[in-house]
C-alpha cells in the first residue's frame, strides 16, 4: 500500500473496529498514517485494538458505541466530529450472523441481524452523511457479503440482510451523484473471522484472512484520482 502524506491524511471511522475485518481495517489504515476512530460497543477488545494503533504511532479516537443505539451513534460522531473536524471516510463494517435452518431462526434472530446489519449502518451513515456533504466531499464504503450478491442455505436472515446493504447501497450512490461522496460496496466471500459464533482457527483454511479484505479497503480508497471502485468482490482463491 502506497504511503498518504501525513499532512493529507483522512479521518477514517471504522465501526465493528473491534475484531475481524474491523480490527484489520483500523490496522490497515493507520499503517498509512491516517487518524482512525475506532467504533464499536465498549469491551476489551476494543482498548487492545486501540492499544496496537498506539504501538503504531497512529491517531486514533476510541469511540465506544453500539450501532444500533441512534442517540448514542448521534452522540459519538458530534464527539468525533469536534475533535477530529470531520471524518473523512466511513468503513461501515459492523455486523453479525449465525447459521441456522430458517425454520428454526426465531423472531429475536431476525431482529437482531437486521437491527445490527441493516439499521445499524443506516444509523451511522446517517449521523455522518450530513458532516461529508458540508464539506463536499467524502467516502463511504459499506462492507457488504457474497451473501448479499447470492443466497446460500442456512443463512436466510443474514442474506436477506446483506442483500438490503446491497441494494441501499447502490440506491444511496445514485442518489449523491454530484455531491462529491462517493459511495463503495466490498462484498467478501469466506473470511476467517468468529462469524457465527465460530472460532476462526476452525474456519475452512483456504479462507482469506480479514487483513486481505482490510487491504482492499485501504485501496478502494487510495484509486480515487483515478477511477471510482463502485463495487468489488473478494473471494478465497479456487483450490485444486
Amino acid at each position: 500500500m502506497s504511503e498518504i502524506n501525513h499532512a493529507d491524511a483522512p479521518r477514517v471511522l471504522v465501526t465493528g473496529a473491534s475484531r475481524g475485518i474491523g480490527r484489520a481495517t483500523a490496522l490497515a489504515f493507520a499503517r498509512t498514517g491516517a487518524a482512525v476512530v475506532l467504533l464499536a460497543r465498549e469491551s476489551p477488545e476494543l482498548r487492545n485494538v486501540a492499544g496496537e494503533l498506539d504501538e503504531l504511532e497512529a491517531r486514533n479516537v476510541v469511540a465506544p458505541c453500539d450501532v444500533r443505539d441512534v442517540e448514542a451513534v448521534e452522540r459519538v460522531i458530534g464527539g468525533v466530529e469536534r475533535e477530529l473536524g470531520g471524518i473523512d471516510v466511513l468503513v461501515n463494517n459492523a455486523g453479525g450472523g449465525r447459521y441456522a435452518p430458517f425454520v428454526e431462526l426465531t423472531e429475536t434472530d431476525w431482529d437482531d441481524m437486521l437491527l445490527l446489519n441493516v439499521e445499524g449502518l443506516v444509523n451511522v451513515t446517517r449521523a455522518v452523511l450530513p458532516l461529508m456533504l458540508r464539506r463536499g466531499r467524502g467516502h463511504v464504503i459499506n462492507i457488504g457479503s457474497i451473501r448479499g450478491l447470492e443466497g446460500a442455505p442456512t443463512m436466510t436472515a443474514y442474506t436477506a440482510s446483506k442483500f438490503a446493504v446491497t441494494g441501499l447501497t447502490r440506491a444511496l450512490r445514485q442518489e449523491l451523484e454530484g455531491s462529491g461522496i462517493l459511495l463503495s460496496l466490498v462484498s467478501p466471500g469466506g473470511v476467517k473471522t468468529g462469524f457465527g459464533g465460530i472460532d476462526p482457527e476452525e474456519k475452512d483454511p483456504t479462507w482469506m484472512e480479514p487483513s486481505a479484505v482490510a487491504d482492499l479497503v485501504v485501496q478502494v480508497v487510495e484509486f480515487q484520482g483515478r477511477g471510482w471502485i463502485t463495487e468489488v468482490t473478494i473471494m478465497p482463491e479456487p483450490t485444486g
